[in-house]
């Protein structure tokens, strides 16, 4: 396991307005302006079923490259919440990642990382869960031990070739290093359901239709183009 220092930053039941733990430099300025984006377009787009629609959103797991939120790469999770007297704000917990790594690679590399922040971002629902706890279990978090188990070289129109220590992780390389060719900036999300998983990869923070694919799993972005 590899030491990190996990942050948070939005709203839990517990307290009474926004508070910040630990966010990467440069993170929250960018965050909160995005967030706040999101909340309005939700709400002026869906209007009386915004509420409920919101609370309704999974748990995101997302990888921002350097640049995209502050300057660090960014690993977190998203998990819509409320303060203590009921307005709405999304919790994050985060991390900021080593200045190479290939986001996209470690969002598919770090399930038990994200495993672990979302049961914490669970247990916040959880009005007894204070700000101070949260942070000590944040502190018991780790990210995996970066290991250097594959590579794909990709030539267009001429070969793909991959090779993995597992042959279960030739698909996973494969997808990250194409998907990394295609965005210059790229962030990646994926929710993990009960019989459904979803995945946006996108440049930068969700903007547009892609914003509102994250709180609405009906939204056109998921249904257009499926063959």
């Amino acid at each position: 396991m590899t030491a990190a220092t996990f942050g948070a930053f939005g709203k839990i039941p517990s307290v009474g307005d926004f508070f910040r733990i630990n966010a990467p430099p440069g993170f929250a300025t960018v965050w909160d302006e995005w967030l706040q984006r999101c909340l309005v377009s939700g709400a002026h787009a869906y209007g009386d079923r915004w509420d409920e629609l919101y609370m309704s959103v999974p748990i995101w797991r997302f990888c921002l490259s350097a640049g995209v939120a502050g300057e660090a790469a960014v690993l977190g999770v998203l998990m819509p919440s409320v303060d203590r007297v009921g307005r709405r704000f999304p919790l994050t917990l985060m991390t900021a990642l080593a200045d190479d790594t290939a986001v996209i690679r470690s969002h598919f590399d770090e399930d038990k990382t994200f495993d672990a922040l979302e049961l914490i971002a669970l247990s916040v629902l959880d009005e007894d869960i204070s700000k101070d706890a949260l942070e000590e279990k944040l502190a018991g978090v780790t990210l995996s031990e970066a290991v250097d188990d594959g590579a794909c070289r990709v030539t267009p129109g001429a070969v793909i070739a991959c090779r993995a220590k597992q042959a279960d992780a030739l698909m996973p390389r494969l997808a990250a290093d194409l998907m990394t060719r295609s965005f210059q900036s790229p962030s990646i999300w994926t929710a993990m359901l009960d019989d459904d998983a979803r995945l946006m990869v996108c440049d930068g923070l969700p903007d547009g239709p892609n914003m509102q694919g994250l709180f609405d799993l009906d939204a056109d972005l998921w249904s257009e183009g499926i063959l």
